[in-house]
């Protein structure tokens, strides 16, 4: 797990964990799951998680990928069962949210308040049952910008006089060939402008809107 600076964490996408929860995952929970200590997964595929789901006896990951396709529910799915997982061992976190930039990832702020020193090893083993169902649903599944949050966006660029095609549903359509869009560019600006009025209390795409 690769901590954040402070004791509050966030995780910003699959298996790259700070504990800003992007994903959940089986029934049995925590105990189940047989990795090594050392051990992270990262299946570049649904097939590739299939097969360690299925060298692993892990019954809910198996169900989920044995169609080959991972619902949003399934991964919401997923993603509650990380929380439970990781509860059991002392994390706890606030409400769960859809990331609003990409509308892929769900994420939660999470505290460790256990007892004792921090089960990070154990708490890979959540994160691994996560990542067999996050890693190939962000392969498979297209980032789709929120509503509010793109018209938003659209607007702080007009007001800047930045063009774009009113095609854009995602921040990366708006990106090619662009230096705009890298840090401190006048087109994260506006979204950083609009993640501040639309939601201003979630953490999105590597923002935190309240800084």
């Amino acid at each position: 797990m690769n901590w954040g600076s402070s004791s509050r964490h966030a995780i910003t996408g699959f298996a790259t964990v700070s504990m800003l929860v992007a994903l959940a995952f089986s029934v049995t929970g925590c105990s189940a799951s047989q990795s090594s200590e050392s051990e992270v997964w990262l299946p570049s595929s649904v097939s590739e998680a299939l097969q360690i789901a299925k060298d692993h006896d892990l019954k809910f990951e198996t169900s989920v990928l044995q169609d080959g396709v991972i619902s949003s529910n399934e991964f919401e799915k997923a993603f509650d069962q990380y929380m439970d997982c990781a509860g059991e061992l002392g994390y706890v976190f606030e409400p769960k949210y859809l990331d609003p930039v990409e509308g892929q990832l769900w994420r939660s702020i999470g505290t460790y308040e256990g007892a004792g020193e921090e089960p990070i090893n154990a708490e890979q083993e959540c994160e691994n049952r996560l990542s067999l169902i996050e890693a190939p649903y962000v392969l498979t599944t297209p980032k789709r910008m929120d509503p509010k949050l793109l018209s938003a966006f659209e607007e702080c660029l007009t007001v800047k006089g930045i063009s774009f095609t009113g095609n854009e549903v995602n921040f990366n359509d708006f990106a090619e060939n662009d230096q705009s869009t890298s840090l401190g560019g006048s087109k994260f600006g506006c979204l950083q402008e609009s993640m501040s009025k639309v939601f201003p209390d979630v953490v999105g795409y590597g923002i935190s809107a309240n800084g």
